[in-house]
């Protein structure tokens, strides 16, 4: 099974001012729950991202993700400091 690129993988994460947040997290869950659930470094899905958060570089990029189709994923987006935005 492909998996999908996750739509913006390459997102800068982005205050309210429209600076890119360095440090910043992305974290993915299944929809409706507070279960992690896993993305993947690969379209094949072999290579597991694992469970905790993505962090943006200093640029407040993302690497590119992709994601199992058949799995409803919530991704939740912090600031450095914890604060979701």
């Amino acid at each position: 099974m492909a998996g999908q690129l996750l739509p913006q993988a390459l997102w800068t994460a982005l205050d309210a001012n429209g600076d890119p947040i360095s440090g910043a997290t992305l974290t993915f869950y299944l929809t409706g729950t507070t279960t992690p659930a896993t993305v993947y470094t690969d379209a094949d899905l072999t290579v597991s991202a694992g469970l905790d958060a993505r962090t943006s570089d200093v640029a407040g990029r993302f690497n590119q993700l992709f994601y199992n189709e058949s799995v409803t994923y919530k991704a939740v987006l912090k600031d450095a400091a914890g604060v979701t935005i």
